[in-house]
């Protein structure tokens, strides 16, 4: 966290590229993510891993709050960079080991790079806006107040051995399921730390436990048709996922296929149907919530695009 807040407060203050805009506000997120994974098929181990990540993601805007360099899609970025550094999914890599100087020199050239890619944003953002209508006045970006928040629940903790006990256990019950051709159970416990700070004075630490298993099932009906099953446990702690509740709906895999084996075949069918339970809250989650979540359509230097953004 220090070499994140000095080397933010090294560029709010003195980064600038010749006579272009300096930046008016700048973000450093960092995640450490350490995970533990096992998996096993009938008994047998089949993967084993545990592995630490450190990443940082930079924002830098440039211009001001009423108008700034993201919100903006340019043929020569694909969909826009929104004035982030995201050298892979998760961000810039970062030191493992807590080495001040090349943790802050990291962040330097992450923090370099962002900026010189806001200047270019925002330049063509600005040409974009002398040839088209802004159809509505709403600012780039909010002044909040300075916030300080801890947020850190205790840590997921299985180590590896008792991860691959646990998946072979479990993975040992399809071998009560003649049926089952192909299984596998698959665990992960996952903690991340995360650090942000920016240059309006906010910061924040959270610690995100998580812990996730998976157990799928492959059969085959006697005409040919193949079929499948799984269930997901999802929980913070192993607490929250006892090893007997998941042995129950694992078996509960095995019934449910020797239901479908035994089922006769459904005759073709159009005409309403009554969608409840979990299935009725996926169906809002994926057809009508996006429909009414307000998304402001960005600006685009191609008529393409933005014809695209406007559908």
């Amino acid at each position: 966290m220090k070499a994140m807040r000095d080397e933010l407060s090294r560029s709010i203050e003195k980064l600038q590229l010749g006579s272009q805009s300096k930046p008016y506000f700048i973000s450093y997120l960092v995640r450490d993510t350490t995970t533990t994974e096992a998996s096993a098929t009938f008994g047998s181990l089949s993967s084993s891993d545990k592995q630490r990540t450190r990443t940082l993601v930079v924002m830098v805007r440039v211009g001001d709050y009423s108008l700034d360099n993201t919100n903006f899609v340019s043929m020569r970025f694909g969909f826009g960079r929104m004035g982030m550094v995201r050298m892979s999914a998760g961000g810039v890599p970062l030191p493992l080991e807590d080495d001040y100087k090349e943790i802050r020199r990291q962040i330097w050239l992450a923090t370099d790079a962002a900026y010189k890619n806001a200047l270019e944003d925002l330049s063509g953002k600005r040409a974009a806006l002398q040839v088209q209508t802004r159809g509505e006045d709403i600012p780039d970006f909010t002044r909040e107040e300075p916030a300080t928040i801890t947020d850190e629940m205790p840590p997921a903790y299985l180590n590896g051995a008792e991860a691959e006990a646990l998946v072979r256990d479990l993975s040992a019950l399809f071998k009560q399921m003649p049926d089952v051709f192909s299984s596998s159970a698959h665990l992960e416990v996952i903690n991340n730390d995360i650090r942000y700070v920016n240059s309006e004075g906010s910061s924040f630490t959270r610690l995100e436990p998580g812990v996730m298993l998976t157990a799928i099932a492959k059969s085959q009906a006697g005409d040919g048709m193949p079929l499948e099953d799984f269930v997901e446990a999802y929980g913070r702690s192993m607490q929250d996922l006892p090893k007997t509740a998941l042995a129950d709906r694992i078996r509960q895999i095995g019934a449910r296929l020797k239901q479908l084996h035994e089922a006769p075949l459904v005759d073709q069918y159009s005409g309403p149907v009554l969608v409840e339970g979990q299935a009725a809250a996926e169906l809002f989650s994926r057809l009508l919530a996006p429909r009414l979540l307000a998304v402001r359509r960005p600006i685009s230097d191609n008529p393409q695009l933005g014809m695209f953004f406007s559908q």
